[in-house]
């Protein structure tokens, strides 16, 4: 497969997989849902699907008799950053290490974004611990986000696992003007569940430093979580 060249092309490569996608719903108390995203429209409001309650909406919705309503689930996120080179936070690296600075900052978008964020992990011991763990993730996690290398050749062992996972595997790479790097796409569906609003697992893996890992999460991961899980696109 080689590279697309623009951040559309990689947003395009979801549409076939997961727009009209149906995902759960539930259903709160309206000062409950504050922060949760709307999966219904609300009748004599101006409050539509994939709205993001505001405070200021439970004044409209109890105005207008709505006490409950109906949001999306929030779908489970797992975070991994990968390479030999990193330590925690908390130790002082040595000679061509690095401080692992990708995976608190990604636990805080994410949770901004509206997702749980289930697991966190720092796997810095080669390409066996990462197969384990990222196939560990990929079934009890609707997004696994990862961090890859910057190691000589993290970004082909990347693209040779998450091909060989699950099908349809990779579905799109490609860099973007913020990359540092290529993003890899890959979508995993799981054949033997029968769970009702069960998506196909996304799993992200991003380069390089938290400045462009950042902007990245924006542009590919953010979207991707309110587009199809929360209609917020």
């Amino acid at each position: 497969m080689e590279p697309t060249k623009t951040l559309n092309e990689l947003l395009d490569s979801f549409d076939a997989l997961y727009s009209g996608g149906v995902w759960k719903t539930d259903t709160l108390l309206a000062f409950q849902a504050v922060g949760r995203y709307l999966a219904e429209d609300v009748e004599g409001t101006d409050l539509k699907m994939g709205h993001r309650i505001v405070p200021e909406d439970v004044g409209t919705l109890a105005a207008n008799g709505k006490l409950m309503v109906n949001v999306w689930f929030k779908p489970y996120v797992t975070i991994l950053s990968t390479g030999t080179e990193l330590v925690t936070p908390f130790e002082m690296p040595g000679e061509g290490q690095r401080r692992d600075s990708n995976s608190m900052m990604l636990q805080a978008l994410a949770e901004d974004t509206g997702a749980v964020v289930v697991g966190v992990d720092m796997i810095n011991e080669g390409q066996a611990a990462i197969d384990v763990a990222t196939r560990n993730f990929v079934d009890q996690c609707d997004v696994v986000i990862v961090t890859t290398s910057m190691e000589a050749g993290a970004e082909q062992d990347m693209l040779t696992l998450l091909d060989s996972i699950r099908k349809p595997g990779v579905i799109a790479y490609g860099s973007t003007e913020a990359s540092g790097g290529n993003i890899i796409l890959a979508a995993l569906k799981d054949e033997y569940c029968r769970c009702e609003g069960r998506m196909p697992a996304l799993i992200v893996a991003l380069p390089g430093s938290p400045e462009t890992v950042k902007r990245n999460y924006d542009d590919v991961v953010d979207y991707f979580i309110r587009k199809y899980y929360f209609h917020n696109i």
